[in-house]
């Protein structure tokens, strides 16, 4: 069962994922930590703690050979994705945002494609 698992949930994906989570975390400890609200740093410290909470059961899971893994690997990639869009709608200072690219060295930012001039 393990070789018709790998087929739907690759290890490409799953590290994609964890890549991911780990360059959310860091910008959800790098923005709540530094606040004057309590409030702020005790949801970020929430947030941050679900979020590697389902990266630790995404891997165990996998070393399992779970047969539920597709179905939580999809739930993990929608939570991220919610979770991402919220964290994006935060009021983060520039120079918050500076400090993520310096830590990833890409800060998350997607790749630049350009596209080819045609030869003429």
């Amino acid at each position: 069962m393990s070789s018709n698992l790998e087929v739907h949930v690759s290890d490409a994906l799953i590290r994609h994922l964890e890549r991911r989570a780990a360059r959310l975390v860091l910008l959800v400890e790098t923005a709540t930590q530094a606040s004057a609200e309590r409030s702020v740093r005790d949801g970020g410290a929430q947030l941050v703690e679900r979020i590697l909470e389902m990266v630790e059961e995404l891997q165990d899971l996998r070393a399992a050979g779970d047969s539920d893994l597709p179905e939580l690997v999809e739930g993990f990639h929608r939570r991220l994705y919610i979770a991402q869009k919220k964290v994006d709608s935060w009021n983060i200072p520039d120079s918050v945002r500076r400090i993520l690219e310096q830590r990833t060295g890409d800060g998350g930012a997607k790749p630049n494609r350009r596209r080819r001039a045609k030869a003429a």
